[in-house]
């Protein structure tokens, strides 16, 4: 619930701050609790520790609903802080920051500073470009009742945490500061701010920089610790950024670049201090871009969801394989050749062709080899590829290939196309499609969803696959009325390239060893576990298409044989110029003819690690006078 004062939630965050302070100073023993670390801690590390900073970013409609709570204190005097005039939220961050330093100074007579974790969401400026759930709804011209039994609705504006409120005593000789999040693409006011969209740094053009200024200002007499700053690495971007600064999309490299310049501009901007989010990639994480077909969740953390963002600001990478086997588009040829072969005959002029398959905890693994291609060009764009796949079920999916034409007794639920080396995409049987069409997010019913149901292929023969579009930014009212476009992005398209170059690569043709490599990423394909090889389904799927009344359907795991593929060669006209595997008389392919590709499942991941650009890069910033 929303109340801070509950004596059950007091007691267990009271005690929670005792052990952050006996652990600190080597002089603690925690039993074991589900989610929580545990054991003997006797090592002193409390010379090493700079100040705390008190819990996380806090849900508004929490603080609404505490806020709101009859009686609550809006004033207290403690002994080491004091605030006269708050909100009931707003005094109870102080009792706790008071009750640490306290426990502190009374036990180990320590001091240090301490803040309470702020965000944008709940800072104490006022922004004009946004607007509250009921605006949103007024402007598009639509009355509601608002369920009294649905979830709470996260505004981005309208409830505010100031802590330039909070006043020491004379015993507090450790000192007091602002403690804020503050990543550059997100709430949508710090993009769509006139303020911030024209400030600039001696860097550039940057909203981040805009907000940065008004934040700084708006807590004179206390210093700023940006606390958690970055960007992801993720193949996935959930949220797009005026400056390139995405929640997302970026590789490696070029995640080393805007962590730089995003530190430089918060010392430009004042601040006392600023941490980097986060230490190591943490695969447990979730993001609402995948969260939803990511099933069941507790099983996330076994694998390596590349599309999801929150999985990868780590400066320490954590990568799925074996570091000396793995194989990246680019790579050693051997790590792709090595690959469970799964069909071989005549492709594009070549007596042999081999597909070869393989997986690790984040993607699937395609090698198109063959010995006629070696030391030689591949005849882009006059020959054009196409990799059929069938992940749920042989009897759904499309069964006709578009351009070329070809029947299948199996039915394709994915397709890879390779038309050139900058035109590549992976597209999905309308049916199993998992984001709202482009066309549909910008107005009626459909507007500014994201998600697209059900989820359930059909077999079908029309030969269409659409593309995997998704929509990152919502279209949006402001304050004055302006509708805002909503922006997405092609997230199937496929990315040439090397992964020493780019981290997120997806493919690449290797001219000495006459080898397609493709890497898809687990989520891209609906499986929503490949720890256990399942696939993204209905829980009831007649009921989901609306063939018949029962309880709701909810999107679940279901268990998957395995995977067939079946990849055609063929030329605009259009003509046909091989496939694997062979066609038979009629220029179908049977259903026999397809062997069954599946993947064992685990317990335990097979995962690797390394220093990622940006850590170097911030050694060189950090080292610079």
């Amino acid at each position: 619930g929303d109340d801070f004062d509950d004596p059950g939630f007091n007691a267990g965050f009271a005690q929670a701050i005792r052990d952050v302070v006996d652990v600190l100073h080597g002089a603690a023993t925690l039993p074991p609790q589900a989610g929580h670390a545990s054991g003997r801690f006797d090592a002193d590390v409390s010379p090493w520790t700079i100040a705390y900073i008190l819990g996380r970013e806090w849900e508004p409609y929490s603080i609404v609903g505490f806020n709101e709570k009859p009686g609550a204190a809006r004033a207290f005097a403690g002994t080491h802080f004091t605030i006269a005039e708050g909100s009931p939220t707003e005094v109870w961050m102080v009792r706790q920051c008071d009750l640490l330093v306290s426990y502190e100074d009374a036990r180990y007579g320590a001091q240090r500073p301490i803040a309470y974790t702020n965000w944008p969401t709940t800072d104490p400026i006022v922004h004009p470009t946004e607007t509250s759930y009921d605006q949103q709804m007024r402007y598009r011209g639509l009355t509601y009742d608002r369920d009294p039994g649905a979830p709470p609705v996260h505004e981005e504006e309208g409830v505010s945490l100031d802590p330039s409120r909070v006043r020491r005593t004379a015993r507090n000789r450790a000192g007091w500061f602002a403690s804020y999040h503050v990543y550059p693409y997100y709430p949508d006011f710090m993009l769509y701010d006139p303020g911030y969209a024209r400030a600039a740094s001696s860097l550039g053009r940057s909203n981040f920089f805009g907000y940065l200024q008004d934040l700084r200002r708006a807590h004179r007499g206390i210093p700023l610790v940006v606390a958690e700053f970055g960007v992801p690495s993720s193949r996935g971007n959930a949220h797009l950024q005026p400056q390139g600064w995405h929640h997302g999309g970026l590789s490696e490299q070029a995640v080393a670049a805007a962590d730089v310049r995003l530190a430089r501009e918060i010392r430009e901007a004042g601040a006392a201090g600023a941490i980097v989010f986060a230490w190591m990639d943490e695969w447990f994480k979730r993001n609402w871009f995948t969260m939803g077909t990511e099933l069941p969740a507790e099983r996330g953390r076994l694998w390596h969801n590349v599309m999801s963002s929150e999985e990868h600001y780590g400066v320490l990478a954590v990568r799925a394989g074996d570091s000396a086997t793995v194989p990246l588009p680019g790579g050693p040829a051997a790590r792709w050749q090595a690959l469970r072969a799964v069909a071989a005959g005549r492709l594009v002029g070549a007596d042999s062709a081999t597909l070869r398959v393989g997986q690790d905890a984040a993607y699937v693994y395609l090698a198109l080899e063959s010995p006629a291609w070696r030391g030689r060009p591949f005849p882009w764009p006059r020959v054009r590829l196409q990799i059929a796949i069938d992940t749920h079920d042989a009897f759904r999916g499309q069964t006709v290939l578009p351009f070329s034409g070809i029947r299948s007794a199996i039915g394709w639920e994915y397709l890879v196309s390779i038309d050139g080396p900058r035109d590549a995409r992976l597209e999905v049987t309308p049916d199993y499609l998992p984001y709202m069409p482009e066309r549909l997010t910008g107005s009626g019913a459909h507007f500014g969803e994201h998600f697209r149901r059900p989820l359930y292929p059909q077999r079908r023969a029309d030969g269409v696959f659409d593309p995997l579009w998704a929509l990152t930014n919502r279209p949006r009212f402001t304050s004055a009325g302006v509708q805002v476009r909503g922006q997405g992005l092609t997230v199937g398209r496929l990315v040439n390239g090397r992964a020493r170059e780019d981290s997120n690569a997806d493919w690449w043709y290797d001219a000495p060893s006459g080898t397609i490599q493709v890497r898809l990423p687990w989520a891209l394909l609906n499986v929503s576990d490949p720890s256990s090889r399942l696939v993204v389904s209905e829980s009831e799927p007649e009921v989901a298409l609306g063939r018949r009344d029962g309880p709701r359907s909810v999107l679940v795991g279901v268990p998957t044989e395995g995977f067939h593929f079946g990849i055609v060669a063929w030329t605009p006209g259009p003509d046909v110029l091989g496939a694997l595997p062979a066609l038979d008389a009629y220029g179908n392919w049977p259903r026999e003819r397809f062997p069954l590709w599946e993947w064992p499942t685990w317990e335990t991941p097979a995962y690797h690690t390394y220093l990622k650009p940006v850590y170097f890069a911030l050694q060189r910033l950090w080292a610079a006078p």
